[in-house]
């Protein structure tokens, strides 16, 4: 599926590879709000620039800022497109990938099990 910000992801993405962290991040803080206005809230495309966001900050070292990022994303996937969807499965990893990054292992733990045994279809 093709995004009119296709560019703009690309390029943060490219700026991520060439370690320009800062570069990267402009863009993904851009990009929520942008493509919200012309896709709407719940679209797809918006959840995965959040998520990008999230990973940025995580990659920056803002890991409170990526934490609650990975937890909105999740929260609107399992609303939006429901608990077993594999979108859904897949933000609920990142939160729990964010949850250890952030030291809060006992989370992470719980998290990725629940991962795990969602993956496992019970």
């Amino acid at each position: 599926m093709s995004s009119p910000f296709n560019a703009s992801t690309g390029l943060a993405g490219a700026y991520l590879d060439a370690g320009w962290l800062d570069g990267a991040i402009s863009l993904y803080e851009r990009l929520p709000a942008d493509s919200m206005r012309v896709l709407g809230e719940a679209h797809v495309f918006v959840l995965t620039y959040r998520s990008n966001l999230a990973s940025a900050y995580q990659w920056e070292g803002r890991l409170a800022d990526a934490t609650a990022l990975f937890e909105g994303v999740l929260a609107d996937r399992e609303r939006l497109l429901g608990e077993a969807h594999p979108d859904t499965l897949h933000a609920r990893h990142n939160l729990a990938y964010g949850y250890r990054a952030a030291g809060r292992v006992a989370e992470a733990v719980s998290m990725y099990e629940r991962v795990l045994a969602d993956r496992a279809g019970g």
